[in-house]
């Protein structure tokens, strides 16, 4: 490129050839019945005077369907465009570009290119041809006027065009600094201009007006300087509270005193700007400073900022007159939804940000048509009428528009190649338009956080500010912003006086992956900064809870340095991505996570605003996949926002939070439908991944007593190709975008709008946007609870068969074992013995010489087990410790062999009898035949993962530190489940026993069995009961290999899927108590189950949340409290053990207290009256809220045993107070003791008698 040179024309850049006017335009033929109106509001004036001589008329434009032709023939107030002013005015700008730009320009990617009319551009190439367009609109308007560029003298920038100079001054023009450097050109400029000006005749002097390069001057300026005769300085402002100035017009009267007041104004900010906010965004320094130095005045009043007058003020001893930006700096809106009026007196039109495009458009149209009011219909029309495809609406090659004149149509103009308008896919025959959006005759009402989202600079001020000082909280504005960046202000509700306010940070992790660096850091952060805990949320994240405001930049800076990220983990945009945790070498579940971490990329915020307030504008990016890129940028069906630093969410970001899971079928570990969309793979019968079925419209949230708010679960939308996916994402989150509901947050969620439209409507819709029609919905199986606790094969090697050969000889040996049902147990054993492949051969042997000795053992592996307390005999060796006295003939250790009642065992050096073939056939021995798995065969490197419980995800103490030990020492990575509970990954076989014995004195290693039937300690205690019989007394110890004891912990049934929110005392939306209440509420749950005869083993899903925002997902659970009052929960029944089935309000204001009452005659008749395998969510929707609100109104307590057992058990005193003492030592009653205590007996003693 060699500059701009004289006459030059950009090639395509005229619409059409002459002076033909414009006389209709498409959007107005196709909403016609919304053409356009007038807004009748009074002329600006800064005095009463002016506002006399300048008298009453219309000066805004509005769409909508009230409009008629007045709105277009109104008349401009300058009936031409040439300069009617007898001023000299030259408009000054800075502009810089560098050589290596020149070179760099050449190797731009496809997707740096804009087409703008038949042109197209690479980003050098546009800046260059808006800094020409700049200068023909000045040059049209103001024909007489100069313009003057100043740039580095280290720039490559060369114009040569009549009336430009540029003009060279030094200083810092780099990208992050520019705005700085902006304010000192200006000071250098005018200081030269005020050097030079006793030696310049009053005929050569000018005024000055310092502006954007990316405005057009549509009106004569010159008259501002006859109009308004005293001022020194002019500047624009808006109706802004917190952002009330505009740095890109500023306005310098050409006076020996106008330059000096100007310089001594401007020095003043710059002095702001360098003191206090070089920390700010790089575009918004400069204006923040200009609106300190305003109200730093003390007889300013910015409730003159509120209204669209001009007024003058005297600040610092310069006369300052400000203008509305509505007239002397306005900014089309960007985007559906944003549509404010257009003056029609408008003076100055800055296409600042995504609007640059539209800015040579604009020129492309005047310089064709001629007429500034038709451009700048236009320019209305492309941003609003349309939302966000708009800007493909002149585009078609060989589209006919009309030109208005009135109403009256004049000549045709042919406009030439843009994008499109309606895109078709090339693999779909059917034509799919994008959807068109009309406008209303009045401008929706929109909530305040719509408005702060707006002005926001893209989710930077004034959060950017705000961090800044030294108060320990944050404006309300910024409260508001800093949920994007993940993060929510909170003060702890139990402590009285004044707040203790801090921050909760919470972190973003798709799948639930946190690498071993990132959650060594985590932990870290936790003590340093935090409260000292860390806790797992129901998204799979975590979320740090205490961090002190001047802590926070530490605090983010650390997580992203660490590769980790807190963007969007909150906020109006797409939250954490969920999707199955399991580290599962499965090609479905491989899927699944890598479409859930693409999707996750796809709709991560692109402005860089994070990264601009917490690590100072430093990126630090991971390369993204092709297919999400050419995803994010394909525009081809109207779903972006061009030129927009945001494509996908435009400035206003969505109307409310949402929210997408991914899963395979039958895993609903991640409460699909639950969100807002849920995508599940399918795959062919070859276990191939082939694409997605699709469910829209899932949510939680509600407000109570309002019953138009509700819970809602997804539904199907139908079936898309693989290929697809990230295509038909990108239509539903922008269908949302564009139609969610942006006036009251209570119904911004999705589910609402597909509530409101019914599903085929909103189908349509999103089809239109995703250019195909979607396939028929895909048959699934039923869905599963998947908790993945306890240790998992996550990259199988051959199974050991011996478990699966002796455990159905089992069958009705133990009571501890469900007779029915013995696969659970099978697969335990198999893993445990998995790793042992002499254990195969000692197993083997055994068997064959003595089954019964052979069984004992197996029960105790599955007593020790459930206990998670490795076993492993090796070589004829229990290694732990287990000792077996049998009537003195002991036990040896070692290679020496073991000695158990009358059979000798070799030692591990002992041959079995048997090589590697024995491994390869089939067993006759029992009757039953199976084929083990080829050792050579491929099963992976045989790694482990342990899923480990964690009590409402809350980290801490012990817990806390054996997490760290493990993690660090075994270089672990993590995944957090949907569930708040953690899977440690990628473990060795050999790592096993060191880590189980770990995490078991950490409290963590615990273990449950559905099938259980008694509590772990009583099978445990039976288990080893039953190996009695074989003549000797049994006394065992699990312990360390170091010697220490160890207790194993044991977790409820009703513990794996209970969850709680945190709500209490942080949280400022509880109502009462959530997560700190939920331990005592279940042990009051188990104990009804044992007062109504309900066994160990049973369970119901319990949910507990301190506000009806449904955080826990309570509305889906068997049993749901949803906090409604101090110490009282509403009551939510019918939700199902897998999460398919939404619950149903059954009781309002129960009192905690009173939590009994309903409780137990509901399970009781659970019990009594359910089918077989009934879950009590199913049991309750089968009978029906008035039955079950029968049983709770009629409950007279558990119907008392008739008198044909005697269940007196003590018959004196001092036993029952000797039983009750030691009852108290474990949590019990004398009467609980002593039913256990007989039970084992009896239990002992009929299990020896099945032996003999």
């Amino acid at each position: 490129m060699n500059g701009i040179r004289s006459g030059m024309s950009f090639a395509g850049m005229k619409i059409g050839g002459g002076r033909r006017r414009f006389l209709y335009l498409l959007p107005v033929m196709i909403f016609l019945p919304y053409l356009l109106s007038v807004l009748e509001l009074h002329q600006f004036s800064t005095t009463i005077d002016q506002q006399k001589k300048h008298g009453m008329k219309s000066d805004h434009l509005i769409l909508g369907p009230a409009a008629g032709t007045k709105s277009l023939n109104t008349t401009r107030h300058v009936a031409s465009h040439s300069s009617n002013s007898r001023e000299n005015v030259v408009f000054v700008t800075v502009f810089t570009i560098y050589n290596s730009s020149r070179e760099n320009h050449k190797d731009n990617k496809i997707s740096d290119v804009v087409t703008v009319g038949n042109s197209s551009y690479t980003k050098l190439e546009r800046s260059m041809a808006i800094l020409d367009s700049f200068i023909k609109f000045i040059q049209v308007t103001m024909p007489l006027s100069k313009v003057i560029i100043l740039t580095d003298p280290e720039s490559d920038l060369r114009v040569d065009r009549e009336k430009v100079t540029v003009y060279p001054i030094q200083g810092e023009y780099s990208r992050d600094k520019l705005m700085l450097q902006r304010i000192r050109s200006y000071i250098a400029f005018l200081a030269a201009r005020l050097k030079e000006y006793p030696t310049l005749a009053p005929d050569k002097r000018s005024h000055y007006i310092f502006t954007d390069s990316d405005i057009a001057v549509v009106d004569d300026l010159g008259q501002m300087f006859d109009e308004y005769s005293s001022f020194h300085l002019a500047l624009t402002f808006r109706n802004n509270k917190d952002q009330p100035l505009n740095s890109g017009f500023i306005a310098v009267r050409g006076t020996t005193e106008g330059l000096e007041r100007a310089i001594g104004f401007l020095t003043e900010v710059l002095k702001a700007y360098t003191e206090r906010y070089m920390k700010a965004s790089r575009m918004l320094g400069d204006q923040l400073a200009l609106a300190w130095v305003v109200r730093s005045n003390p007889s300013f009043d910015s409730r003159r900022f509120s209204k669209p007058i001009a007024f003058m003020e005297e600040l610092n001893g310069a006369s300052v007159l400000f203008l509305p930006c509505a007239l002397y700096n306005w900014t089309p809106p960007e985007g559906a939804g944003q549509f404010h009026g257009m003056p029609l007196d408008v003076k100055v039109v800055h296409f600042k940000g995504s609007r640059k495009r539209l800015m040579l458009e604009a020129w492309n149209f005047f310089n064709a048509s001629s007429n500034i009011d038709d451009m700048l219909c236009l320019i209305l029309v492309m941003t609003t009428s349309f939302g966000a495809t708009n800007a493909a609406i002149f585009t078609d090659p060989k589209l006919q528009i009309q030109s208005f004149n009135g109403l009256k149509p004049s000549s045709l103009i042919t406009v030439h190649r843009f994008v499109p308008l309606f895109s078709v896919s090339s693999s779909n025959s059917s034509v799919i338009k994008a959807p068109v959006k009309p406008e209303t005759a009045v401008e929706p009402k929109r909530s305040k956080v719509e408005i702060i989202k707006e002005h926001s600079n893209f989710i930077r001020w004034p959060l950017n500010e705000e961090m800044l000082n030294d108060a320990p909280n944050i404006n309300e504005a910024a409260t508001q912003l800093i949920k994007f960046h993940g993060s929510y202000l909170q003060y702890n509700r139990n402590e009285k006086g004044a707040k203790s306010y801090s921050f909760m940070l919470r972190t973003k992790n798709p799948c639930g992956k946190v690498s071993n660096k990132l959650y060594l850091v985590m932990d870290d952060l936790a003590d340093q900064f935090g409260i000292g805990t860390l806790r797992l949320t129901t998204r799979q994240t975590f979320q740090l809870h205490g961090v002190l405001k001047h802590n926070m930049k530490t605090v983010m800076g650390t997580i992203i340095r660490n590769m980790g990220s807190t963007l969007g983990a909150c906020g109006d945009l797409n939250r954490n991505v969920l999707a199955p945790p399991a580290p599962l070498a499965r090609k479905d579940y491989l899927f699944a996570q890598e479409t859930a971490d693409n999707i996750a990329a796809l709709l991560t915020p692109q402005s860089g605003f994070y990264y601009d307030v917490w690590v100072d504008g430093e990126k630090f990016m991971t390369a993204e996949p092709p297919e999400v890129v050419k995803a994010r940028n394909d525009n081809s069906h109207g779903t972006n926002f061009p030129d927009s630093p945001e494509p996908i969410y435009g400035t206003q970001f969505l109307p409310r939070k949402f929210k997408i899971a991914v899963t395979v079928p039958t895993d609903n570990s991640v409460d699909l439908l639950t969100n807002d969309i849920g995508v599940v793979v399918v795959s062919d019968d070859k276990g191939e991944p082939q694409g997605f079925n699709i469910y829209v419209g899932g949510g939680m949230g509600r407000t109570h007593r309002l019953e138009s708010t509700f819970p809602r679960l997804a539904e199907p939308i139908g079936y898309v190709p693989k290929e697809d996916i990230l295509y038909a994402i990108k239509a539903i989150v922008v269908t949302q975008r564009e139609n969610g509901r942006r006036d009251d947050r209570k119904y911004s969620r999705m589910k609402y709008l597909i509530s409101s439209w019914g599903i085929e409507k909103f189908k349509s819709v999103v089809e239109q946007y995703y250019g195909k029609k979607f396939e028929p919905f895909r048959e699934l199986p039923e869905w599963e609870f998947k908790s993945f606790l306890g240790w998992h094969e996550q990259s199988p090697t051959e199974f050991s068969a011996v478990a699966v050969h002796v455990l159905p000889r089992m069958s009705g040996v133990s009571k501890w074992i469900d007779e029915s049902e013995l696969q659970w147990e099978k697969d335990v054993i198999m893993e445990m013995l998995a790793s042992k492949k002499n254990m195969d051969k000692a197993y083997i042997d055994l068997v064959k010489r003595n089954e019964k000795l052979a069984k004992g053992l197996m029960i105790l592996c599955i007593a020790i087990v459930f206990g998670c307390i490795m076993l492993c005999i090796t070589g004829g060796e229990v290694q732990g410790r287990a000792e077996f006295n049998n009537g003195g003939k002991g036990q040896t250790k070692g290679d020496q062999g073991v000695s158990i009642g009358n059979q000798d065992y070799g030692g591990s050096n002992q041959d079995y009898g048997g090589s590697s073939q024995d491994y390869g056939g089939s067993f006759q021995d029992y009757g039953e035949s199976f084929k083990l798995r080829n050792a050579s065969q491929d099963y992976g490197d045989g790694s482990l993962f342990c899923g480990l419980h964690v009590d409402s995800g809350r980290i801490k103490g012990v817990m806390k530190k054996t997490l760290r030990e493990v993690i660090e020492k075994y270089n672990l990575d993590v995944r957090i489940t949907a569930n708040q509970n953690l899977i440690l990954c990628d473990i060795r076989r050999a790592w096993k026993r060191p880590i189980t014995t770990m995490l078991a004195q950490g409290g963590l290693l615990m273990f449950t069995c559905p099938r259980l039937t008694k509590a772990p300690t009583q099978m445990l205690q039976g288990a080893l009961v039953f190996l009695c019989p074989y003549g000797g007394t049994l006394s065992w110890t699990l312990a360390s290999p170091c010697g220490d004891a160890i207790e194993p912990r044991f977790v409820d049934p009703l513990n794996v899927t209970a969850m709680a929110c945190p709500a209490l005392p942080m949280c400022p939306l509880a109502i009462t108590e959530a997560e700190r209440g939920i331990p005592d509420i279940l042990k009051r749950v188990r104990a009804v189950f044992e007062k109504v005869g309900l066994k160990y083993s049973e369970s119901v899903v319990v949910r507990i949340t301190g506000c009806p925002n449904g955080c826990a997902r309570p509305y889906m659970a068997e049993l749901g409290l949803v906090g409604d009052g101090p110490n009282s929960y509403q009551i939510w029944l019918g939700g199902t053990p897998n999460q398919s089935s939404l619950a149903r309000t059954f009781l309002n204001k129960v009192k905690i207290q009173e939590l009994e009452k309903v409780l137990e005659p509901l399970f009781y008749h659970w019990r009594r009256n359910r089918k077989a395998k009934e879950s009590f969510g199913d049991f309750s929707n089968r009978m029906g809220f008035e039955t079950l609100q029968e049983y709770v109104d009629k409950w007279e307590g558990v119907p008392q045993t008739t008198g044909k057992f005697n269940l007196k058990l003590f018959a004196d005193k001092d036993t029952y107070l000797a039983v009750e003492e030691l009852a108290k030592l474990q949590d019990k009653t004398a009467h609980q003791l002593a039913m256990e205590i007989i039970r084992n007996y009896v239990i002992g003693e009929q299990n020896g008698k099945s032996i003999e």
